[in-house]
């Protein structure tokens, strides 16, 4: 073992009824050429033969522990995740994915080269291909395209800018910003704006270092924690908390995703003020907004690249910074 390797990486998991996956995912751990770990499982009352496969797992491989989420769900599963690790590092991993050969290696490289403070992922690639409809494959280029750009904090309020079974970090960092105490859900975008209120950086290393599994029976498919809905009252709140600066908030577009930022904003006592704006550049109604002094404006639209290009180029005439004076929701 090399004397620049962290003396122990935690790999935390809560699992819950996912028997069918778990050699498969497991397999792929144990075949890492990084071998400095320990698993800590958290079996989240599980149902089918998911604790006896883990407890099988733990009987042949002393890296390997199984525990009981003390509470219901994944936000108490990971604390105690967290509380039971004895890692330098801590990295996430779901029991139905799969981690890449060299995953570990890459990131806890990536890691040891990086300032205190610093978040590392990479790209992903979801599987089985043929079964991907063309939103997931959408948002899997989508956040390779972020991870690529290293623009996270930029993309910030559009969607989670971090898979959940991606990223890893030192444990002094994770516990500075509260670990997973008091996470709302969905508790993986929580995270990020986490990591992004105490001012941590996010590195990515430009390799696929997630294999992230798609099918029905997913919890982010089914659960009501995972709705879109979801997700945009916590990233509009997130906004309203940690980017809003006082004086008012302008959006633009006039769909479903305007009206509901709209509704949340004017909850918090917010003014608001929408304007239209049309899919086509030249009817787009850029003038109005010369007439806010220091606008803080959420797009509400994400048309194509050639007129995401023409209103940067609009916005940043006017002075204004992406990921400061002005996000895509």
């Amino acid at each position: 073992m090399s004397k620049n390797q962290p003396s122990l990486l935690s790999i935390i998991t809560p699992v819950k009824n996912s028997e069918k996956w778990l050699e498969e995912c497991i397999r792929s751990a144990v075949q890492q050429e990084f071998t400095n770990w320990e698993w800590i499982w958290v079996d989240d009352h599980s149902t089918d033969h998911s604790r006896y496969l883990l407890q099988k797992w733990a009987e042949k491989d002393p890296r390997i522990h199984l525990f009981s989420n003390p509470g219901q769900g994944i936000v108490p599963a990971l604390q105690k995740a967290l509380a039971e690790s004895k890692g330098q590092f801590i990295t996430r991993m779901d029991a139905d994915d799969l981690m890449p050969d060299g995953r570990l290696q890459k990131l806890v490289q990536a890691l040891q080269h990086s300032p205190r403070g610093t978040v590392v992922s990479g790209l992903l690639a979801y599987f089985p291909e043929q079964d991907l409809s063309p939103g997931y494959r959408s948002y899997q280029n989508w956040l390779n395209t972020v991870a690529l750009a290293q623009s996270f904090w930029k993309n910030l309020y559009r969607e989670c800018v971090i898979a959940s079974p991606n990223w890893m970090m030192r444990k002094t960092d994770l516990e500075k910003a509260g670990g997973f105490s008091g996470l709302e859900y969905p508790e993986d975008y929580d995270l990020v704006f986490r990591w992004f209120q105490n001012g941590f950086s996010i590195r990515a290393v430009p390799e696929v270092t997630l294999y992230w599994r798609e099918h029905p029976q997913r919890t982010s498919r089914n659960s009501p924690h995972y709705s879109q809905e979801a997700f945009f009252q916590l990233k509009v709140k997130r906004f309203v908390e940690l980017s809003y600066r006082g004086k008012g908030v302008q959006i633009w577009g006039t769909g479903r995703k305007a009206k509901m930022a709209q509704s949340i904003l004017e909850g918090f006592k917010i003014p608001v003020v929408v304007m239209g704006l049309s899919k086509h550049p030249q009817k787009l109604h850029y003038t109005a907004l010369r007439n806010y002094k220091d606008p803080q404006l959420l797009i509400a639209v994400y048309p194509s690249e050639k007129e995401r290009e023409e209103l940067q180029l609009y916005l940043r005439s006017l002075g204004l910074q992406e990921g400061v004076d002005h996000w895509f929701l």
